[in-house]
């Protein structure tokens, strides 16, 4: 999704920088809100927060993507598993499990979190994923259904060759 919305906001050019991406697209949590403020424009910033801790303007887009819960459970367990910062090393995927089932990992409860942003599923601004599974052709004909990305439609799109 990050790549499908850079090619957006750069009509598809391929930066000779390649940290255009990290100034255009910021990571909330990791480089905070002054980055994201000061970011490039066009841009837009990524962030696993719940809806209720994210900046919110009716002028703004947002795409939120859902993963099966399983899904997320053991990418979120590769990704503490393989971070020194967060000590886990040596835990094994069933106490892993158990935290996130409890709501005991970074960012709290997967389904409240799910929640959060499942009640503005229906706002004119939030576009919510179809699911992972589908194809790449039908998530963009999705996106560009629901926003004023029409040139997703367009057959070999180059926007998308890069994706």
């Amino acid at each position: 999704m990050q790549q499908i919305v850079y090619n957006i906001l750069t009509d598809g050019n391929i930066p000779e920088d390649k940290t255009d991406a990290v100034l255009r697209l910021p990571f909330l949590e990791i480089q905070g809100a002054d980055a994201a403020a000061h970011s490039l424009k066009p841009g837009a910033f990524k962030t696993h927060l719940p809806f209720w801790l994210n900046p919110y303007s009716p002028d703004a887009k947002y795409i939120y993507v859902a993963r099966n819960p399983y899904d997320c459970c053991v990418s979120f367990y590769h990704h503490t598993k393989n971070f020194a910062v967060y000590h886990y090393e040596d835990g094994t995927f069933d106490d892993f499990l158990d935290k996130f089932v409890d709501g005991k990992v970074d960012f709290g409860d997967y389904f409240d979190h799910l929640l959060s942003w499942y009640g503005h599923r229906d706002d004119p601004n939030v576009l919510s994923s179809p699911s992972r599974r589908s194809s790449t052709t039908r998530g963009l004909r999705y996106f560009a259904l629901l926003s004023s990305w029409a040139m997703l439609t367009e057959p070999n799109c180059e926007l998308m060759k890069p994706c």
